[in-house]
């Protein structure tokens, strides 16, 4: 299929009316399954996450005060990490559930709250739904924070779709691989424990999104813009999708230099620097602040104490450096009661269709420019993404450590729609849509 044919098809699709049930069908049951998964992994993990959830939960209990460096956590959250405990597969030294007041130097990294770090957008969201329902009902605000992630996830893959759509891949395809990401282990371990993660892939998404409908217009200029400074209040690991835009947006323009009906590059390079300059002034503003709240030197904290470095130690990294954010699903922290036989050889399915995705997206080149520019983004981004975040952690902040995939999650959407793209053939959409099922089956085996 070349980009001629799929210009009509998608003019094709626009022109027929659609019923009302097929255009909310796929949302629903985005819903529906990710109230399934979530509340099937609270059941299985009542525990507190080893990745900060005690902290991201501070965070929601605290606002509209954001934690500054330095501050413990509060009375609330050291009960609550108390009397869940880490599980007896994460066993981690507690203080006894019921100890008043709590020591918070008895608690892991002597209790410090920090993850004030990160901007409000996930907390304040989450915050404003759970606090009032955990008012009136017999559920705790930790318990509607966690059962909130179900309508993250729900969001994360709707905008998997939407893009995947947005760029002519067909339904079944765009369903499939929405499924296939959105319930790998990884990410629903990320979407049923309290944190930024997945609200951050949606708004990566949300800026790939605008950047693909850019028209050059007043209008959707602003749409770019504004995602962009929605992306960099989620947290600043969404400079991947900001970055993966810029080239796509920058290799349209190349592309379509001698169409009149085009936006011309110097309009284009100009959105770019926007992109740039709006993403980074919002998180060097959000950065500036958070220093200068800061009660105590954040460097004696015992969590940054472990990575402050004189030197990037090159040689601990090298090994995964490059391949971090390539299918950034993978050698993340899951529940152990996931880590089975099926669940890692469908996680191997997946990192292959989405590898083969990308790649067949960006070399696409002149058939669809949106879509090569899509692949190429995040390539690009992909690959050095997380070598940008460790020399800026070791410049800005002195801090070496080894780049968690999950960092990478703000690409998730792109990589699930260059794959849909990719599938679009009859036979091989309705495949990728089988395989998606299973995926979202094989949580519950």
């Amino acid at each position: 299929m070349t980009a001629t044919d799929t210009a009509p098809a998608r003019s094709r699709r626009a022109d027929q009316p659609v019923p009302l049930w097929q255009r909310v069908a796929p949302y629903l049951l985005f819903l529906a399954v990710a109230i399934g998964v979530v509340a099937f992994h609270l059941d299985k993990f009542p525990y507190v996450s080893p990745i900060d959830e005690g902290v991201h939960y501070d965070y929601i209990e605290n606002l509209p005060r954001v934690p500054s460096g330095g501050e413990k956590m509060d009375q609330d959250a050291l009960r609550e990490t108390a009397c869940r405990t880490y599980g007896p597969d994460y066993p981690q030294a507690l203080p006894p559930c019921g100890t008043t007041p709590y020591d918070s130097n008895t608690f892991p990294s002597q209790g410090f709250s920090t993850a004030g770090t990160t901007p409000p957008v996930y907390y304040a969201v989450t915050g404003v739904i759970a606090r009032p329902l955990a008012a009136v009902t017999s559920w705790s605000v930790w318990d509607l924070s966690r059962g909130l992630g179900a309508l993250w996830l729900a969001g994360l893959m709707s905008v998997c779709f939407l893009l995947a759509r947005r760029i002519g891949a067909p339904g079944f395809a765009a369903v499939g691989t929405s499924l296939l990401v959105c319930t790998s282990t990884d990410v629903v371990s990320s979407a049923a424990t309290i944190g930024p993660d997945v609200a951050t892939a949606i708004g990566g998404g949300l800026v790939v999104l605008a950047a693909v409908a850019f028209d050059g217009s007043r209008r959707s200029s602003l749409l770019v813009l504004g995602s962009v400074l929605l992306a960099s209040l989620m947290k600043f690991t969404a400079f991947t999708a900001v970055g993966a835009a810029i080239i796509l947006v920058l290799l349209v323009a190349w592309g379509h230099r001698h169409d009149d009906d085009r936006p011309g590059i110097g309009k284009v390079v100009v959105l770019a620097g926007g992109m740039f300059a709006v993403f980074g002034l919002s998180s060097f503003l959000w950065g500036l602040r958070y220093k200068a709240t800061n009660i105590i030197d954040v460097d004696t904290i015992p969590m940054n104490l472990v990575f402050l470095s004189e030197e990037i130690r090159w040689a601990d990294i090298n090994a995964t450096l490059y391949y971090t954010f390539v299918t950034p699903i993978t050698g993340n922290w899951n529940a152990l009661f996931l880590d089975n036989f099926t669940n890692g050889r469908l996680e191997g399915v997946v990192v292959g269709v989405l590898v083969l995705g990308v790649l067949a997206a960006a070399f696409t080149w002149g058939r669809d420019w949106v879509v090569s520019g899509l692949g190429w983004g995040v390539v690009v981004l992909a690959l050095l993404g997380p070598l940008m975040l460790t020399l800026l952690n070791f410049y800005a902040n002195g801090l070496f450590f080894g780049i968690p995939p999950r960092y990478g999650f703000a690409l998730l959407p792109a990589y699930a729609a260059a794959a849909a793209w990719t599938l679009r053939g009859a036979g091989a959409s309705r495949a990728i849509f089988v395989v998606g099922g299973l995926s979202v089956v094989s949580l519950f085996l």
